[in-house]
């Protein structure tokens, strides 16, 4: 996970001299959770990352969930939660959430893109499986859709070695590399 916690100075100027005051700015990190309730692997992925970020606590940084609408709640008041709507889907705008510095995909099946300018896009790619058990047809068109996610992500995960060669081997990562 990358966490972004940066301190800058602010300058307060009084009539006599200057002060310098580190404070650290509070960074939101959106988790789209759009196939938690799906029965799964990834629904069951949502359900178990969601479980354990609710429980951690920073000082300087806050989780924001994306979820359905029966999962507001779900997981305490230590996180935010957003809903996700039924115009979500059929626009896929998302101009309409709370600004995120890190968007963080959590699959590459993921539904929903942060469009604001500014927010680092993070996607998990947990396999290629599709390489191997779909038609060639359905090979193009999947690995077209992967790499329209990659080309417009700031950074990718993994999670393992072997899905990380794969990905190597078959996607244009134009240079980025995995975090």
């Amino acid at each position: 996970m990358l966490l972004f916690l940066i301190p800058f100075p602010i300058l307060e100027i009084t009539s006599t001299f200057v002060v310098i005051t580190i404070c650290t700015i509070m960074k939101k990190v959106l988790v789209e959770f759009s196939h938690m309730g799906v029965f799964c692997g990834f629904g069951e992925i949502d359900q178990n990352y969601a479980s354990r970020l609710s429980k951690l606590k920073f000082d300087d940084m806050k989780f924001v969930f994306l979820v359905p609408k029966d999962y507001i709640g779900a997981f305490g008041d230590n996180v935010e939660y957003v809903e996700i709507k039924e115009k979500y889907e059929k626009r896929r705008d998302l101009n309409e959430l709370p600004y995120v510095d890190l968007w963080h995909a959590t699959t590459q099946r993921f539904h929903y893109r942060a469009i604001t300018n500014g927010t680092i896009q993070l996607m998990t790619i947990h396999d290629l499986n599709f390489l191997y058990d779909k038609s060639k047809l359905g090979r193009i068109e999947r690995l077209w859709r992967l790499q329209r996610k990659i080309n417009k992500s700031d950074y990718m995960t993994t999670i393992s070695h072997y899905a990380e060669r794969d990905i190597l081997k078959h996607m244009n990562l134009h240079g980025k590399i995995f975090r």
